[in-house]
C-alpha cells in the first residue's frame, strides 16, 4: 500500500514537500481573507451538487469541499467547551464538530474522552460521575494551548448548543454520542430542538461497531430528519465500507489521517484505500487535518470534507504578523512539529514560545504568511537562552526561512530523511566551532545561514555565510535579530551586526518555522520573545 508524501506544488494552493536532515513532509495567506469571504458567500452558491435536498445539513456535505471545525477548533481553544465551539464559529466556521458522553444522572455533557485526564487532569470517569460533580473541574488545556487560554467548564450539550445559537443559528452541526444512552439522548435532544435540518450524526462505523447499514440508530437518526457520517478506521473492510456507502442511510464517510515528525503517522488510510472510498460515491471526510499541505493533498484525492482543529488556518484566514507572545497564547497556525503528544510542543509562557521539550522540536509560525508572502518583508526578533546556554560545539538555536510548505520541521533523525522543498536556516551557536563558507574553521559565538536544496538527500546543507559575533552570547539575556529579504538577495542582523547581501533568490517560499537544536540534557530552554514580520521597502 502506499502512503502519502505530500508532494505538492504550492502554486497550485500552498506548498508541499520535504526537507532533508531537516525536516518531513507535509499556502499562501492572501491580503483577503478566504475564510471571511466562504462566509459572506451564499450557502448555494459553494460548490453545492445538483439535486440537493432543502435541509441545510444535507447541502453542507453535498458541497464540493466544506471544513468542520475539530473539538471546537481545538488547536487554538479549549476543547469541546461552550467558549470552544462560541469561538469557532466567530472566527467563521459553518460547521462544528461536538462530543457527548452520559453522566451517572443522565445528562450529555460534551467530552470526548471516557475520562477527564487529558483534559482536566482529574482521572474521573464521565458515566461515573454526576453532571454537577464533573462541574467542579476545569477543563484546562495551558499545557498545549499555553498560560493565556481560558479555563472552561464543562458544557452540556445545551449549553454547547446555546453558545453556538448565539452567534449564528444557522452553524451546521456535526454530533457524536459516544455510549449507547447518549445515542437516544442525542435523538431526544434533536428532536425537542427542532435540530434535526442542521444536523449531521456522527457514528463510528455502523453505530454498534459493525457494518450493518440498517442498524437501529442510524436508522432513527435518518427518521429524524438528520443527515449521517459513518467514520471508518484504515484498515477495516473494504467490502463493508462500500456496503455502508451503498446505503441510502449512510449520507457521509470519514476516513483517518494521523501525523508524525515523519509526515504520515500508523493509523491513517492509505492511498489505495482513500481512492476507493471516494469512488464509492457518497461525500469523504478525511480527519483529522492541522496543516494547509495535507488539505490540498486530500483534495487532490477527492475528498471534500475536513475535519480540522484549525479551520481558519486551513482556510487562510487574515492573520496578524505580530506574533504577541506576552499574551501567553497560541494562535492560528502555529502548529508544533509533534501534535498529538504534549511533551514535544513548546511552551507558551513567560511572555514568550518557549521550547523545553526533552528534544529537538521546532513550532511553524503560520500567522508570519500575511507578510511573508510578500517580494520584501523583514523578520523581527529576539530570542534568549533561560539559564544555561547549549553546551557542545555543535548544538544550536534556529530560525527557518523561505520553506515552501507547512510540514514538520527539524534537524534530527526523527524527521523525514529526503528532501524535496527547500529553505535558509539561521543558526545561532554559543560557543560553537563550524567550517564557514570558506571551508575555514571558526570557533566561538557565531550566527550561520545554511541553505538546505531540493533532492539532496543526505548531503550537507550549503553554507552561505557565518559571521563571528561581536556582543558575547549569554544565558537570560535577549539575542536581538532581524532579517530582511528582498526579491534578489536578504541579508541579517544579530544585536546590531550586520551581515553582507547575500544575493541568493533559491527560495521564498512563506513559511517561518523557530526551534532549537538540543534537548534538555545539551542546554536551557529556548524561548522566543518577540517576533514581528512587516513589509520592507523595496
Amino acid at each position: 500500500m502506499t502512503t502519502f508524501n505530500f508532494n505538492l506544488n504550492r502554486r497550485a494552493f500552498i506548498g508541499a514537500g520535504t526537507l532533508g536532515a531537516a525536516a518531513s513532509v507535509f499556502g499562501t495567506a492572501s491580503s483577503a481573507s478566504a475564510a471571511e469571504a466562504r462566509q459572506n458567500a451564499a450557502p448555494q452558491a459553494q460548490g453545492t451538487l445538483p439535486g440537493a435536498a432543502s435541509t441545510a445539513a444535507h447541502n453542507f456535505i453535498r458541497r464540493q469541499e466544506f471544513f468542520i471545525a475539530h473539538r471546537g477548533a481545538g488547536d487554538v481553544n479549549p476543547e469541546h467547551t461552550a467558549y470552544a465551539y462560541a469561538e469557532s464559529v466567530r472566527r467563521g466556521a459553518e460547521a462544528v464538530e461536538i462530543s457527548v458522553r452520559t453522566t451517572s444522572d443522565g445528562r450529555l455533557v460534551c467530552m470526548h474522552d471516557e475520562t477527564l485526564q487529558r483534559t482536566t487532569g482529574s482521572n474521573m470517569v464521565v458515566r461515573h460521575n454526576t453532571y454537577v460533580r464533573l462541574r467542579s473541574v476545569y477543563v484546562n488545556m495551558r499545557e498545549t494551548l499555553g498560560e493565556g487560554a481560558p479555563l472552561e467548564l464543562i458544557p452540556t450539550l445545551d449549553e454547547a448548543l446555546d453558545s453556538i445559537d448565539v452567534i449564528n443559528r444557522n452553524t451546521i452541526l456535526f454530533i457524536e454520542a459516544k455510549d449507547g444512552q447518549g445515542q437516544r439522548l442525542l435523538l431526544e435532544t434533536i428532536k425537542r430542538r427542532n435540530l434535526a435540518a442542521r444536523t449531521v450524526v456522527k457514528v463510528y462505523r455502523d453505530g454498534n461497531g459493525k457494518y450493518d447499514p440498517n442498524s437501529r440508530f442510524l436508522t432513527q437518526a435518518k427518521a429524524a430528519g438528520c443527515q449521517t457520517w459513518c467514520y471508518f478506521d484504515a484498515n477495516d473492510s473494504q467490502p463493508g465500507i462500500q456496503r455502508m456507502a451503498a446505503s441510502a442511510t449512510v449520507d457521509a464517510i470519514g476516513v483517518p489521517f494521523y501525523e508524525n515528525t515523519r509526515g504520515t503517522a500508523s493509523g491513517t488510510m492509505s492511498v489505495e484505500n482513500v481512492r476507493k472510498v471516494v469512488g464509492y460515491g457518497k461525500p469523504v471526510i478525511v480527519w483529522e487535518i492541522h496543516r494547509r499541505s495535507v488539505h490540498q493533498r486530500f483534495r487532490a484525492l477527492g475528498v471534500r470534507g475536513f475535519m480540522c482543529p484549525d479551520p481558519y488556518w486551513i482556510t487562510g484566514g487574515n492573520l496578524d504578523p505580530n506574533l504577541k507572545l506576552g499574551e501567553g497564547r497560541r494562535l492560528h497556525g502555529m502548529i508544533p512539529a509533534e501534535v498529538t503528544n504534549p511533551r514535544d510542543m513548546p511552551d507558551y509562557s513567560r511572555g514568550a514560545l518557549v521550547h523545553s521539550q526533552p528534544h529537538d522540536e521546532s513550532v511553524l509560525l503560520g500567522p508570519l504568511v500575511s507578510m511573508t508572502t510578500r517580494q520584501n518583508y523583514t523578520l523581527d526578533f529576539s530570542m534568549r537562552w533561560e539559564n544555561r546556554l547549549p553546551s557542545t560545539t555543535w548544538q544550536y538555536g534556529y530560525l527557518v526561512f523561505g520553506r515552501e510548505h507547512d510540514g514538520p520541521f527539524g534537524i534530527a533523525s526523527k524527521f523525514r530523511g529526503e528532501a524535496t522543498d527547500g529553505c535558509y536556516v539561521l543558526t545561532l551557536r554559543p560557543g560553537g566551532r563550524v567550517r564557514d563558507e570558506n571551508g575555514k574553521y571558526l570557533s566561538g559565538d557565531i550566527a550561520q545561514v545554511l541553505r538546505y536544496d531540493p533532492a539532496k538527500r543526505g548531503k550537507e546543507p550549503v553554507v552561505l555565510h557565518t559571521m563571528k559575533l561581536e556582543k558575547p552570547l549569554a544565558a537570560n539575556r535577549n539575542i536581538d535579530g532581524k532579517i530582511i529579504v528582498k526579491k534578489d538577495f536578504f541579508y541579517y542582523v544579530i544585536n546590531g551586526q550586520y551581515s553582507p547581501r547575500l544575493n541568493d533568490t533559491a527560495h521564498r517560499g512563506p513559511y517561518v518555522h523557530f526551534g532549537r537544536y538540543h534537548g534538555n540534557s545539551n542546554g536551557g530552554p529556548l524561548a522566543l520573545t518577540r517576533m514581528v514580520a512587516r513589509e520592507s521597502w523595496a
